[in-house]
């Protein structure tokens, strides 16, 4: 079907058929594609398509959905999320299959709701209705602010708690650093990254608090590369510690403002800070300069030895002395 080069995973069902003795309708389950149609089988005559591809259905609003109850708020609240942070980013109350959902709305701009990514209470699981390509809690992010990346919606909602205006990558980590040219055209994963290009380009720091795993790693690098090294900060988290709302159940809402305001420039080739040469200058301060080879002249040998590999030009003016 049309949409399967751009699906993220390609094992799940994506076209049903349904054949009778006279047609075969066929659906896709891809939310961002949807189509649906019907072929009609005639011994006459090849296969045909007489049914015109049904059209997305346009962006539902926030009003649609129920609100949020207090056994959802109640989840949040284990979670270290108060009713006021739920609030504040429209959080969707919600049943699926008997169990309570968390929903968590992606809007486009003219605020309607174009992707709902759901979380079940009582099981770590997800479903996703829609298909979200903007960062999630941009709305409230101001354009010239800092802009601080996390991986995934709780952890906005912990940095929410401690103050922090946050967004998240709308479809997890990469697994790996890929290569290539960096054509927003083309780049149709980091899709949502390009769309808030004038949010990047008006903040001073654009602060990387991904996971402290190798996906987490690795997507961060991602990020880096597209919006520019010179650019980025990356925030490193206590030993033991996964993501920003692991930090906020187990140490506090403190330790979240710590590790954020003590964030490191990320590393751009060429460029080093005092701590590269720390060792180096401890060395030097203990041992002294050191000796090379003697010149054979121990007047000249305590100002100046030969060292081993290097090439040394002595010059001077002309009857100086060279000699």
């Amino acid at each position: 079907p049309w949409c399967s080069p751009t699906r993220k995973k390609k094992t799940e069902t994506c076209l049903s058929a349904n054949r009778d003795d006279t047609s075969i309708k066929f659906q896709c389950y891809h939310a961002e594609c949807a189509v649906k149609g019907l072929i009609r089988i005639s011994d006459r005559a090849p296969l045909r398509l007489v049914e015109n591809v049904e059209k997305k259905q346009p962006a539902k609003m926030l009003s649609d959905f129920d609100s949020i109850e207090d056994r959802h708020l109640e989840w949040l609240s284990n979670r270290g999320i108060s009713s006021s942070t739920a609030h504040t980013y429209n959080l969707i109350g919600m049943d699926v299959g008997g169990q309570a959902v968390v929903g968590f709305p992606y809007f486009n701009p003219d605020g309607g709701v174009v992707a709902v990514k759901k979380r079940f209470t009582g099981e770590k699981r997800f479903l996703c209705e829609g298909s979200p390509s903007s960062f999630f809690g941009i709305r409230q992010i101001k354009k010239g602010d800092d802009l601080v990346i996390v991986e995934g919606e709780m952890d906005v909602l912990a940095m929410a708690e401690a103050g922090i205006k946050a967004i998240s990558i709308p479809n997890g980590a990469s697994m790996k650093v890929t290569e290539g040219k960096l054509d927003p055209a083309e780049d149709t994963k980091f899709k949502f990254l390009w769309s808030a290009r004038e949010y990047i380009d008006a903040a001073k720091r654009v602060i990387i608090a991904t996971d402290m795993d190798l996906p987490g790693e690795a997507v961060a690098e991602e990020l880096a590369r597209r919006v520019g090294k010179e650019k980025c900060w990356r925030v490193r988290l206590p030993d033991g510690i996964k993501d920003a709302n692991d930090l906020r159940l187990s140490v506090g809402k403190e330790a979240i403002r710590k590790v954020t305001e003590t964030a490191e420039a990320w590393p751009v080739e060429g460029l080093y800070d005092a701590k590269h040469f720390e060792k180096s200058v401890w060395e030097l301060y203990e041992k002294g300069i050191g000796k090379g080879e003697s010149t054979g002249y121990e007047s000249v040998d305590d100002i100046y030895t030969i060292v081993a590999g290097q090439v040394t030009i002595v010059t001077g003016i002309p009857s100086s002395g060279k000699s």
